[in-house]
């Protein structure tokens, strides 16, 4: 996870739900610090066509099926 001023934690996201044009990230407690964030949850309307929250839900899906899959986010509204 990186935020926008390149703070940056490794392994720290524990879940992300995509529902309609709700994207939610969760991130573990103990990251926040690193990334300079009061809140563990993160939450994006996403003003975009359902064609586009399609393909982003494809996309994310794909790149958070990387790494040990012990190590991986819950994913809730994804097809894996």
């Amino acid at each position: 996870m990186m935020t926008p001023d390149q703070c940056t934690a490794y392994g720290c996201v524990r879940e992300v739900i995509l529902t309609d044009t709700l994207l939610t990230v969760s991130l573990a407690p103990g990251c926040l610090d690193d990334l300079e964030l009061e809140d563990a949850k993160i939450e994006a309307v996403l003003d975009v066509s359902a064609e586009s929250v399609d393909a982003m839900r494809e996309v994310l899906a794909k790149v958070l099926a990387f790494g040990r899959e012990e190590a991986r986010p819950r994913l809730t509204g994804f097809s894996v």
